[in-house]
């Protein structure tokens, strides 16, 4: 507690310090702007009446002060100079005041000529002045100059260059021209503050005159704002028709300025047909709508002439329409809408003979008839890399989980990560997709492979190999043969499985003890070179098939049948890795328990780095955990 009390107390000194700074250099500030107005007034009085009364700063008693803090005395000196005495300052306040080197003042007289600041709150600064009203005038705030001036006294006027103009206020520059003395060059535009944009600059320029905006031919003014045209698109600008067609291929709609429709034929709002022929490359629906020339939408226009790309058609309809006349791909007879060949939608109302022009571009398609549909569509033959064909004949993403596929075979299209489903449906082989799906075959299930490996059970439904609790039910599913749980899951050490008494079909990596027919059984299909050791298993005396990682001693009828199955993977930390004491039973290397073996070889195969190592204990004939 009183820790924290300290360093409370440190940081209220700091915050405090911190504070007097502030207000410190506020006041000196205060005094030094004060200073400057009344030198400036005191110069003027001299010159008009030869005397110094300064009224504006005198308070209700008639003394002149500054903010009624800091008295104020004046006095004319016989070498033509006055002074201003400022007193009741304190150290902190004169010390600042001292260090800022203000330049306006002919001379600086800190406590009678002291120059210390040691009077507590009594210090007095006298100012003396030039009685030369035009030299402080050119002063600004604490002594810097003002525009246009420079030198030590600020009494030299700045030469104004290319053709800039001097004011009061400085040099006034002409277009393009900018700086102190009109010296840096600027090939676009600038905005209020001087701050120079080129004319490609891309973003909005906010208050900007519209002169300085129109020095740039691809620029609009906007309220006080400068835009890019190459940007209109991103605005909605609601200006003149004369501001708006300051931007090539820019038009009216609605009194907002929009870019002319491109290529993907970008509809807008309703348009005068002298707004919409300022569009090069797009033309006037029948409705009022400016429409680019490239939509591949068939339209009613009296301008279709107007586009180079495109026709008068009639449809099966009897219906004249405005359509691309060079399809490049299948057209809709009932629209005439053309359609790219590589559309992995159906195309509806198409003639074979449209279907087929599509081979010659690399995109062979054919007619198909849906099971659902009772009429036919052009649909692509093969669907890209990474889909398939579901059941009305578009293509659908291989990721996508129960989606209707007409046949088994497009189903297969997805390359081994799908399987066909009883239910016409194509599942994603990843169990977290899915849980038991009914199929028709072992094969459906087999089509999937790598770690989403599925196997057939009994009752016609494909389960996942690699879940251990068999997609959460709760009991391991029944195979007709071993080959269907074995062979069907031998892809990865992940997905291995093994067959129990019962024909029932466990995971190797299930913890659990479970009956089997024999050794082979339990060890065969759990056991691969260089495999994750929490799928090796053991056969107890018991019938059982036990997990090599389990910490319970178990009875086994020899010591192979403890170590051989279970001790892989030498020099490595193994949680598996089990020896057999002389009561016959199998025990786990990491168990706490000191074990009475028979010789010192069973206790020692625990030896490996880690917490599994043991010692043998020839005294007691006991294995020993270190």
């Amino acid at each position: 507690m009183l820790g924290t009390l300290a360093i409370m107390g440190v940081l209220t000194i700091g915050g405090i310090a911190g504070y007097r700074y502030a207000i410190n250099k506020s006041n000196a500030n205060t005094i030094l702007g004060a200073v400057s107005q009344m030198a400036v007034t005191a110069s003027t009085e001299l010159t008009t009446q030869g005397s110094l009364t300064l009224p504006e700063w005198k308070d209700t008693n008639g003394n002149l002060s500054i903010s009624g803090t800091y008295g104020v005395e004046t006095a004319q000196n016989n070498d033509g100079t006055f002074s201003i005495t400022v007193s009741n300052m304190n150290d902190e306040v004169c010390e600042r005041i001292k260090g800022m080197d203000w330049k306006v003042p002919e001379d600086v007289a800190i406590n009678d000529e002291s120059d210390v600041c040691d009077q507590g709150e009594a210090n007095k600064i006298a100012f003396v002045f030039s009685n030369t009203i035009e030299k402080l005038n050119h002063h600004g705030e604490n002594g810097k100059c003002k525009k246009g001036y420079t030198g030590d006294n600020c009494e030299k006027k700045i030469t104004c260059a290319n053709g800039g103009k001097w004011t009061p206020n400085g040099c006034e520059c002409p277009n393009g021209w900018y700086g102190l003395s009109c010296d840096t060059n600027c090939d676009g535009f600038k905005d209020s503050k001087g701050k120079c944009y080129s004319c490609s600059h891309q973003y909005e320029v906010y208050n900007v005159d519209a002169n300085e905006c129109h020095r740039c031919d691809n620029r609009l003014v906007s309220g006080t704002n400068c835009y890019s045209c190459s940007r209109l698109s991103m605005y909605d600008l609601k200006i003149s028709a004369e501001e708006c067609h300051r931007c090539e291929g820019a038009f009216l709609a609605n009194n907002y300025c929009k870019p002319c429709p491109g290529p993907t034929g970008q509809v807008y709002s309703k348009n005068t047909p002298e707004e919409c022929a300022r569009c090069s490359y797009a033309f006037l629906r029948s409705d009022g709508y400016c429409e680019g020339c490239e939509i591949q939408l068939p339209e009613t226009t009296n301008e279709c002439g107007k586009c180079p790309n495109r026709v008068l058609m009639t449809n099966n309809q009897g219906k004249t329409v405005c359509t691309i006349a060079d399809c490049k791909g299948i057209r809709n007879s009932a629209t005439t809408q053309c359609y790219p060949c590589s559309s992995i939608s159906p195309v509806y109302q198409v003639s074979g003979e449209d279907c087929n022009a599509c081979a010659d571009q690399g995109y062979p398609r054919e007619m198909y008839r849906s099971p659902t549909s009772s009429s036919e569509s052009c649909i692509l033959k093969y669907c890209p890399n990474g889909y398939f064909h579901k059941n009305n004949g578009a293509c659908d993403v291989c990721g996508n989980s129960g989606v209707y596929a007409t046949t088994e075979e497009w189903c297969n299209e997805c390359m081994g990560s799908r399987f066909y489903g009883a239910d016409k449906k194509c599942y994603s082989c990843n169990p977290g997709w899915t849980g038991p799906i009914a199929v028709k075959s072992a094969d459906a299930c087999a089509a999937c492979g790598g770690e989403d490996k599925r196997f057939m059970g009994s009752d016609g439904k494909c389960y996942a190999c690699g879940n251990a609790f068999n997609e959460g039910i709760n009991e391991s599913p029944v195979v007709d043969n071993r080959d269907a749980c074995v062979n069907s899951c031998s892809g990865g050490v992940h997905t291995r499985r093994f067959m129990g008494a019962g024909n029932i079909c466990y995971s190797c990596k299930n913890t659990g003890a479970f009956p089997v027919e024999n050794a082979e059984a339990c060890t065969e299909p759990c056991h691969s070179e260089g495999g994750y050791t929490g799928l090796f298993r053991f056969y107890g005396s018991d019938g059982l098939c036990y997990s090599c990682s389990t910490t319970d001693s178990v009875a086994v009828d020899s010591d192979s049948a403890c170590t051989a199955t279970c001790n892989t993977g030498t020099g490595r930390y193994d949680p598996a890795r089990r020896f057999r004491g002389s009561d016959g039973l199998c025990y786990n290397c990491s168990t706490n328990s000191s074990i009475a073996v028979k010789s010192q070889a069973d206790c020692i195969i625990c030896n490996v780095p880690g917490y599994t190592k043991r010692y043998y204990n020839a005294s007691t004939g006991l294995c020993n955990k270190w």
